[in-house]
């Protein structure tokens, strides 16, 4: 761990131990819930929000930046040839790790799919509103995030009641020159949100009068608009720090709305292809995450007997196809199936 200057430190000798201590707990295969534990040990022993973030803002890039790859286990059916063959794949690819760029790349991704969806199909997502929503500097920045989204929670709950029908929705919180939150959001499918009535109902729920709400009259060019602040965020380690240190994304979704966005692409620009190689079901494994490996593994195929195959095949339930797949993960690699998968531990029990 490198050199960490916190901010006005107290003369406790268990204050002054825990950064020193942090080499010792460190845990290499998993630096995310090594550096969090430590984060939550310096919050238990009275460091303050601002000391901590100066720990983050040196760790968490560290954390972010590291060359780690994870195993996913693919089944897969052939579709060619007589009988069908079924099979494993095991695969170590590229952790995608928040604020890096794998992870910037495929979210940026994600976000041109809204955008095509609404030029495909404008009718969907309209009428649109572009709104923008404050925090109180004098609440404090650590209570003004980790409250705005239980705020804009209540208030999309109020705005349903309201009008009495679903919202579909993209936001981003971002952090003014202060640290104080923020949001910019886009309302899908909702009429016009009186002014007046937004800032009493925020400022009920958040502490701040302050809102602005426009109707959208081009959406493509409005999900661009929210799409550079979102990159904005992304890009800034420090803000990305305190985030995740908090257990925060800058941005959220409301559900079901990439489900609309892929169904009008699929629909419209015919994106189902029927392919020789089907993927069933895929699993992300609990085995250690390899940090620091200039190349992933090689790829492993397990094929899969007769028996297998078939008590695969009766098998509808997603939950109980992935418990299965572990277990014959697990008896390939004669190891424990908890080894496999953690969260089959108590199933492995049995």
């Amino acid at each position: 761990m490198g050199e960490v200057q916190l901010l006005q430190l107290s003369e406790s000798s268990e204050q002054k131990s825990i950064v020193a201590t942090y080499q010792e707990m460190f845990d290499p295969d998993n630096r995310e819930i090594s550096l969090r534990s430590f984060l939550s040990d310096m919050k238990d022993i009275g460091y303050s929000d601002s000391e901590i973030y100066e720990v983050a803002k040196v760790e968490f890039p560290k954390w972010r930046d590291a060359n780690a790859y994870v195993p996913i286990a693919r089944l897969l059916t052939s579709n060619s040839g007589f009988p069908r063959t079924q099979s494993i794949e095991i695969e170590y690819v590229p952790q995608s790790r928040r604020g890096s760029l794998l992870y910037c790349t495929k979210v940026w991704a994600r976000f041109q799919d809204l955008k095509k969806a609404a030029i495909l199909s404008p009718q969907s997502f309209s009428p649109a509103s572009f709104l923008t929503l404050t925090s109180d500097s004098a609440s404090g920045m650590k209570w003004n995030l980790q409250n705005i989204e239980k705020a804009w929670n209540k208030l999309m709950t109020l705005v349903r009641k309201r009008y009495g029908r679903r919202i579909h929705f993209m936001k981003v919180v971002e952090l003014t020159k202060k640290g104080h939150a923020h949001i910019h959001a886009i309302l899908f499918c909702v009429p016009y949100i009186e002014k007046s009535w937004l800032s009493k109902t925020w400022s009920r729920l958040h502490n701040a009068p302050i809102v602005d709400i426009v109707a959208v009259r081009n959406l493509p060019d409005t999900i661009d608009y929210l799409i550079k602040h979102q990159q904005k965020v992304l890009d800034d380690t420090d803000q990305q720090a305190y985030f995740w240190m908090h257990r925060k994304r800058c941005w959220t979704v409301s559900k079901g709305l990439f489900d609309l966005v892929y169904t009008i692409v699929d629909l419209i620009e015919g994106y189902l292809i029927q392919t020789e190689i089907e993927v069933i079901c895929s699993i992300r494994l609990s085995a250690v995450v390899l940090e620091q490996a200039k190349d992933p593994p090689e790829s492993e195929t397990i094929y899969l007997t007769d028996e297998e195959m078939t008590i695969l095949s009766q098998i509808t339930d997603k939950e109980l196809l992935e418990l299965e797949v572990s277990r014959v993960i697990a008896k390939a690699w004669d190891i424990p199936l908890e080894w496999v998968n953690r969260k089959y531990e108590v199933v492995s029990h049995e």
